[in-house]
């Protein structure tokens, strides 16, 4: 029986709730200050959440099923798209902190690229190789850091 809440589709409505949330911290850009930084902060602590469920949960799942480079490479790829966002994090909230404004197009670009890489090359994949047991054990702990309903 095929599992109706598939890895890649939680974590697809996962990507658009952060592009969301992206949005209505963009909307809120240089109207009030200090809205947009307890915006950015709320942002900011769901991208973190996004990558720990990735890292500790999803891809620690499947880097320990292959033995080989290449689930070891996305593996990588992935963990090096978290840190360029974080960094990108970091240069908006020093800029917030000097009460600027944030120009999100750039964070909006690695967001997107991730996503995209993700939703092709990886959850798929997931799906895929993943029995029924694992797919429900990685699930029921996204559930528990995310609460996506």
């Amino acid at each position: 029986m095929e599992r109706v809440g598939k890895l890649s589709s939680i974590m697809f409505k996962d990507h658009l709730r952060l592009l969301s949330l992206l949005h209505r911290l963009e909307i809120k850009n240089k109207k009030d200050l200090q809205v947009m930084y307890e915006e950015f902060e709320n942002f900011k602590w769901n991208i973190e959440k996004h990558f720990f469920v990735e890292e500790k949960t999803i891809f620690s799942s499947f880097k320990t099923r292959k033995d080989g480079a290449e689930p070891y490479n996305l593996f990588l790829e992935i963990a090096k798209q978290h840190t360029e966002i974080l960094n990108e994090l970091n240069l908006i909230k020093k800029s917030l902190l000097k009460n600027q404004g944030i120009d999100g197009l750039s964070l909006r670009d690695l967001l997107i690229k991730h996503q995209k890489f993700e939703e092709k090359a990886v959850y798929p994949r997931l799906d895929e190789e993943l029995d029924e047991n694992e797919k429900d054990m990685i699930i029921n702990r996204i559930n528990e850091i995310i609460y996506l309903d």
